[in-house]
């Protein structure tokens, strides 16, 4: 019998191309390496490495970067370790302002 639940996640979810400045900071500040410059802008190539950590949100100083949920089934024979999945994005977008930094603030990873 194979089971199979459904999981959401926030990831990035777009870069808005007019308010990208094609600075980079994103790309600096990703650490899984989702996002990429290309014709001058940046671009999200890898979504599903995204670990919500937020710093391209948090570092971006146009507010161009959105994060959407993802849903993914997973399924699973039961009593197996072996599973695959199969992921839809769901059609909700939440942009994130970050505000209120502070010198003394750090990043955690």
């Amino acid at each position: 019998m194979i089971e199979a639940r459904l999981t959401r996640r926030l990831v990035i979810g777009k870069i808005d191309r007019y308010r990208c400045t094609g600075c980079g900071v994103c790309v600096q500040s990703c650490l899984n390496d989702v996002i990429r410059m290309k014709a001058g802008k940046a671009i999200i190539v890898y979504q599903d490495d995204c670990s919500q950590c937020f710093a391209c949100i948090e570092d971006c100083p146009r507010n161009a970067i959105s994060m959407r949920w993802i849903e993914k089934e997973v399924r699973a024979a039961r009593g197996s370790d072996r599973t695959s999945s199969s992921t839809g994005v769901s059609n909700g977008e939440i942009s994130l302002v970050m505000s209120g930094k502070s010198e003394n603030s750090s990043k955690e990873g």
